[in-house]
């Protein structure tokens, strides 16, 4: 004990180095025992396989030997024969006694059959092998066990063409009891259905029959072999089972329940067809890995022991036997070896850690990388499955879901930290990775988060799962970061999709309302589904809007103009049709028409191309007004009356162009309509058509004293193209009609 005391180092380091010795015997008996336990799950399986091969085959047997009976006495030469004789007539008929001959040898297939036989509904007689019969006398000789009513038994013989059915029980047959039989009953062929009305042939045959090739040692497995009818009801079963299910479906779910191994086959010849299902039990393999398990324990044990015992000997002895051997190498100072050997496996463990958090990392990069292609579309269909299963990425093939956080909101994160925006959206996305992939990996759901385009994307899969259910458990993840970080989020929701395959699809729908919301500075979370859309045909930005905000930008009128640009982006954010892409238009053409004044855009406080990439309706509208606001003065308007002289001897030179209007006056000065109407008011106190029409009424007054010209040419030479016209307006500006006005004159 002195040793321990005065080298603890030197015990430590034999600790570690018994401790690694002791990993060998460990590792061997895991692997060894992980080995049995599949080889031992590989032969019950392939022991399974045979028995359901062979059980399938002697299934298939019985049924293609009651079907090629059915077809020998279907189509037998004789069969109509005795058919269209009456009953007490046949034993005049040669064919019918053939028949019976025939019959009653039971043709190739005895083997196969206990007793056969044919119903004749309609005369109500049963052909059988040994003569006809009434059938209540035949029921009561052979079907009347208890188990079948006689109601019930004829029932069963009405079977539509193609089709056959089973019914239960027959006695009289050896040793067989009545609840071993099920007689098979299958139509007759179309064209004697027609001549002679509806009837079957059936077949008596033993449940046993179906099961009289397996082998009774079944190694490895308590296998139990089951019998279904196309229905799914139990027709025999082969189980060491004292309680036998009913129905395929109660017994697939007792199976289910207990873990054991379940094959079901269809078994099927012709029209009939049966479900075969095979369990096997594992408790044999279940008390083999637990002899295993036993044997390895003991192994790591007695491994233990040993080393405990050489520790033992080697500190009572100074660890002289270990001191011979190092001076025998020449490597006398053994403490310094030690601590070599020490240092060095320290070193080689430190290392191999390193290199597997550095892989660790490499193959979430290429996982997270994978699905950020799979969800931006670049990664095709075809190759979708492969990088699944490489990366492995577990998508649920029931409903999936895809939802994107709006990086905007990570400013609100640790505003008492000096963090950049970089470390911020770092932390954040470090947060949602872990609640939002915790709360989604169940064993019906799945979720990962990647960083796609710098938008943090949550994907998410479940076995069977609709709208509600995700938002529940999306605002419940939502409600954790909050109450545990103070951050509050809202996310961007695409529809529900079914299936891996479209998760591209569910990719853009969430990027869509992503961008959604915030050109609409949206503060909740949205769902695509939520979105109302309308067409590009219903979106239109008219020019009388066009014009109007031109003509105050160009007046210099700051306030109508900022308030009309407010108003014009009000309407925008209240309308809740208008799609993305109608919202970007009308941002595109307000911009547009801004852009179109120069004097707007004198001092260019933004580009053309900032104002154009505004990310925001509230962005746009701010540098808008801020445009306006700097360059839309007093000092910027036109030289009014300048301008009104310009425009009133061009009215006075083109008083005669019957085309002359404020339109026309507009495109040749290159103003909008509402200014020049503006200008008149402002100059003149009357309008621009007032304007007009009086110079020329005071045109035609001077032609009326001067000239010899009619009123009608009078009319075209001042620029009417209609007398009626002339006359009406004359009269509105002098009181009287033309012809008054040349009358008075001659006074």
């Amino acid at each position: 004990m002195k040793f321990i005391k005065k080298k603890p180092r030197l015990i430590v380091t034999w600790i570690l180095s018994y401790a690694i010795i002791l990993l060998v015997p460990i590792i061997c008996s895991l692997t060894l025992t992980d080995g049995y336990s599949d080889k031992m799950t590989e032969q019950l399986q392939e022991n399974n396989d045979l028995v359901t091969s062979i059980a399938a085959d002697n299934v298939k047997d019985v049924l293609v030997s009651i079907r090629k009976y059915y077809a020998e006495v279907a189509f037998h030469d004789d069969l109509e024969k005795i058919l269209s004789v009456p009953k007490d007539k046949i034993i005049y008929s040669q064919g019918a006694q053939n028949f019976l001959d025939w019959f009653g040898e039971s043709g190739t297939y005895r083997d196969s059959y206990e007793r056969a036989y044919i119903y004749q509904p309609e005369s109500d007689v049963v052909i059988a092998e040994n003569g006809i019969y009434d059938s209540k006398f035949y029921y009561e000789t052979y079907f009347d066990s208890g188990i079948i009513s006689y109601d019930k038994w004829k029932k069963s013989h009405f079977v539509e063409n193609n089709t056959y059915s089973i019914s239960d029980g027959a006695k009289d047959v050896g040793s067989v009891t009545p609840s071993e039989m099920i007689t098979y009953h299958m139509a007759l062929p179309q064209n004697i259905l027609h001549r002679y009305g509806n009837m079957s042939f059936s077949v008596i045959v033993k449940k046993s029959d179906f099961f009289k090739r397996i082998p009774d040692n079944r190694w490895l497995t308590d296998c139990d072999i089951y019998l279904f009818t196309s229905n799914g009801s139990l027709l025999e079963a082969d189980a060491s089972e004292k309680n036998l299910p009913q129905t395929m479906e109660e017994l697939l779910k007792r199976e289910k329940k207990k873990n054991n191994i379940v094959q079901v086959n269809r078994v099927t010849y012709d029209t009939i067809s049966m479900t075969l299902v095979t369990v096997g039990h594992k408790n044999l393999l279940y008390r083999e890995m637990f002899k295993m398990r036993l044997v390895s324990v003991g192994v790591i044990l007695f491994c233990i022991l040993i080393g405990v015992a050489l520790a033992w000997y080697f500190v009572r002895r100074d660890y002289k036997p270990v001191k011979e051997l190092l001076e025998l190498c020449g490597l006398s100072d053994y403490e310094d070896e030690y601590k070599k050997i020490r240092t060095s496996l320290e070193n080689s463990f430190t290392k191999n850690k390193d290199l597997e958090t550095i892989a660790e990392k490499y193959k979430l990069s290429l996982h997270k990388n994978a699905l950020a292609q799979i969800l931006k579309g670049t990664l095709p269909r075809s190759e979708m499955e492969a990088a699944f299963k490489e990366y492995d990425i577990k998508m649920h093939p029931g409903s999936i879901i895809v939802f994107a956080f709006n990086p905007e909101e990570f400013t609100a994160f640790l505003p008492e930290e000096n963090l950049s925006e970089e470390q911020k959206q770092l932390e954040v996305r470090f947060i949602i990775g872990n609640i939002f992939e915790e709360i989604f990996t169940t064993a019906k759901s799945s979720g990962y988060v990647v960083n796609v385009e710098n938008n943090i994307v949550c994907v998410a899969s479940h076995i069977a799962a609709d709208k509600e259910f995700f938002e529940k458990i999306i605002n419940y993840g939502l409600s954790m970061i909050e109450k545990h970080f103070a951050l509050k989020l809202t996310v961007c929701v695409s529809s529900v999709h079914s299936g891996a395959n479209m998760l591209s699809s569910a990719y853009s729908e969430a990027m869509y309302a992503l961008e959604y919301k915030r050109m609409r500075a949206i503060e909740k979370s949205l769902f695509f589904g939520e979105i109302k859309k309308t067409s590009a045909s219903d979106y239109h930005f008219s020019l009388e809007q066009e014009k109007k905000l031109i003509n105050l930008l160009q007046m210099g009128e700051k306030e109508d103009a900022a308030s009309y640009i407010n108003e014009l982006f009000e309407s925008i954010k209240k309308d809740e049709t208008l799609s993305l892409e109608n919202i970007k238009m009308l941002m595109f053409d307000i911009s547009a028409a801004v852009l179109k004044v120069p004097e707007t855009i004198g001092k260019q406080s933004f580009s053309a191309q900032e104002l154009l990439s505004s990310a925001t309706l509230g962005e746009l509208q701010q540098k808008l007004l801020k445009l306006v606001n700097e360059n839309c003065s007093p000092k910027n308007k036109l030289d009014d009356g300048a301008k009104f002289d310009a425009v009133c001897r061009y009215i006075e030179d083109n008083y005669q162009d019957i085309n002359l209007n404020i339109n026309s006056i507009g495109d040749h000065f290159d103003v909008y309509p509402a200014y020049l109407s503006k200008l008149f008011k402002k100059n003149c106190a009357t309008t621009m058509v007032d304007y007009i029409n009086n110079y020329r009424v005071h045109k035609a007054k001077e032609m009326m004293e001067n000239t010899p010209y009619t009123i009608m040419e009078i009319s075209q030479k001042v620029g009417y193209g209609h007398i009626r016209t002339f006359n009406r307006i004359f009269k509105k500006y002098e009181g009287i009609t033309p012809s008054a006005y040349r009358s008075s004159l001659k006074k």
